[in-house]
C-alpha cells in the first residue's frame, strides 16, 4: 500500500500533509512516504534538494537489491510522485525520475525481518533523518542486541502521541482515562499491568 500522505521537511522543521493539488513543495527538502507491504513498514525518502531517492529499511542484508525487493512498488511511487511534482510546477519533476534509488545500510539494521517493530523503525526514521550522509547519520538505535528497551520506549512515545494528538477525536477521552488509571493504581501495579499486557500481546502474535 502506498500512502496518500507525506511528511515534508524544510528549514522550518517537519510537517505531515495529505497529498493535494495546492501543496507548494518549492521550499521542501525531504519528502517521506511510509510504505506498508504485507504488514511490514519501510520509508521512501525523496531528497528534492539533492535529487536523490533513499529507501530506509532496518532489515537490509548483502542480498538486498532494488530490483528484487522494491522495484515494482517504488517505480510506481516515483512515477506518481513525479507526476504530482509536475502538476504543481516543481522544477525537479523530471529529474527525480532519473535518480537511482539507493538502499543505505543503516547503523540500526536488524539481523532478521522484524515485522512487529517495523512500524516503530519507520516512524523513528521519519522523525530522525534530516538529509545528512548516511555514513554520519546516527538513528539512535544502535544495534540488534541493544534495541529492545529503546524500541519499547519509542513504542510508548509514538502511541502516546497518536492517542493524545489534537487531531484524534478521542484525545480528551484518552487523556481522562489515562489520568484515572494513574490515580487508581500504584506505580508498581501500573508497571506490572503494562508488562502483562505486552506479554499477552506477544503471545497472541505468536499464535
Amino acid at each position: 500500500m502506498i500512502s496518500q500522505s507525506m511528511l515534508v521537511v524544510n528549514s522550518s522543521g517537519f510537517q505531515f500533509l495529505h497529498i493535494q493539488k495546492d501543496i507548494n513543495l518549492k521550499d521542501v527538502d525531504l519528502v517521506f512516504f511510509p510504505i506498508l507491504i504485507a504488514e511490514y513498514f519501510y520509508v521512501v525518502v525523496f531528497n528534492l534538494k539533492k535529487t536523490a531517492i533513499n529507501i530506509l529499511n532496518n532489515n537490509r542484508d548483502q542480498f538486498t537489491s532494488y530490483k528484487a525487493d522494491y522495484n515494482d512498488r517504488c517505480d510506481l511511487l516515483i512515477k506518481l510522485f513525479s507526476r504530482y511534482l509536475e502538476s504543481v510546477g516543481h522544477k525537479k519533476s523530471h529529474a527525480i525520475t532519473t535518480a537511482v534509488p539507493h538502499i543505505p545500510k543503516l547503523k540500526c539494521t536488524t539481523k532478521e525481518k522484524n515485522i512487529q517493530d517495523s512500524g516503530i523503525f519507520c516512524m523513528h526514521h521519519m522523525e530522525m533523518y534530516m538529509g545528512e550522509p548516511f555514513s554520519k547519520w546516527d538513528c539512535g538505535i544502535v544495534g540488534q542486541s541493544d534495541t529492545q528497551h529503546l524500541l519499547l520506549l519509542l513504542r510508548v512515545k509514538y502511541a502516546s502521541k497518536i492517542l493524545l494528538h489534537e487531531i484524534n477525536v478521542h484525545a480528551s477521552k484518552n487523556m481522562q482515562e489515562s489520568e484515572e488509571f494513574d490515580v487508581k493504581y500504584a506505580p508498581v501495579t501500573r508497571r506490572e499491568m503494562t508488562k502483562n499486557a505486552i506479554l499477552a500481546k506477544k503471545e497472541r502474535e505468536r499464535r
